[in-house]
Order: C-alpha cells, then structure tokens, then sequence
C-alpha cells in the first residue's frame, strides 16, 4: 500500500521539480533565519555512490518527522511567514510548500530512502529522522549530541538521498533525448 501511495504521488515528478520543491523550502527557511547573516544552501550529487545531499543553514525543523507525514495541518490562506523574515513574496506565500506533500515527494521521487538531520537555534542535540521500511509508513527518530563545530546557537537542516534514481538523468528522465 506505502509503495504504491508514493508511486502515484511521485509519477509526474522530474528531476527539475523535485530539486524545485527542495530548494524552494531551503530559500523560505534560510531567509526566515533572521541570526545568521551569512545564507547558505550547500548541494552535494555523488554518481559512484548515488547519493543526494542538500544542507542549509536555515531554521531548522523542530519536528523532522513532519518530512515523513504526508498532508499539512496549514490552513491553505495562512501566510508562511514570520517575525523578521525576509521575504522574496513567492517563496512565503506560492504554491510549492503549501500543502505538505512537496518535500516528501521530492525525496521519495530522487531516491529510495532518505534521512532529515535537524537542528533548531538553541538545541542541544540534533534530531536524525529515517524512513527505513519500504513497506510500512515508520519514521525512526535518534538523537546525537553536538559534533564539533556544530553550535548550540547554530541551526540546520540536512536531507540526505541515498539510492539515487540516476534514471532521472538517462532514458526517460528529465534530461533524457
């Protein structure tokens, strides 16, 4: 039943939407981090290990199990800003992001199995979310104390694809003749 509820949701998806709906969250929630004047969204495609990293400094996520819930509680009029954000107007109030289902589609539709590392301003542990049962809607939450480097003052979030669908990129994919 999981398999073929991602199945349909993903079956439109191409490589260039999917990287949209991940961007398009990491833009809204960098600009939303009003503590770090420095922005940075930091992608890493490996091919030998086909794997998918995204990195940003943003504001973290307080519950990263919300990346493996689909639906959003959000009213669809309710504006997605808050105090002292910056703001690029689309990125705030568009359509991707709106209904809770952009990111987890994304991920499911670049790789078979992903992993959301978050930190929020002031934390002192990371939360490390996994969805590891291909059969099954289970989301294994862990935490880790701070690695060095990392900064209580300091947040994040990571999502981590592994088993990129490489065929994105080759026959029948997005970039495909």
């Amino acid at each position: 039943q999981k398999e073929r509820m991602l199945e349909s949701s993903i079956s439109n998806y191409s490589f260039l939407t999917a990287i949209g709906e991940l961007f398009d969250n990491s833009i809204q929630y960098v600009l939303c981090n009003r503590f770090n004047s420095q922005k940075t969204i930091k992608v890493t495609l490996n091919f030998i290990r086909a794997t998918f990293n995204l990195v940003d400094n943003g504001i973290g996520c307080s519950d990263p199990k919300d990346m493996f819930r689909y639906g959003s509680n959000r009213p669809p009029t309710q504006e997605h800003s808050q105090e002292g954000c910056i703001s690029f107007g689309r990125y705030m109030n568009g359509t991707f992001s709106r209904f809770g289902v952009g990111a987890k589609n994304a991920c499911n539709a670049l790789g078979r199995r992903y992993i959301v590392s978050s930190k929020t301003r002031d934390s002192k542990s990371v939360q490390i979310v996994e969805d590891s049962d291909q059969s099954n809607w289970v989301a294994k939450r862990r935490f880790r104390a701070l690695e060095e480097g990392e900064e209580a003052a300091s947040s994040f979030c990571k999502i981590d694809i592994q088993d990129f669908r490489v065929d994105f990129l080759t026959e029948g994919g997005a970039f495909s003749a």
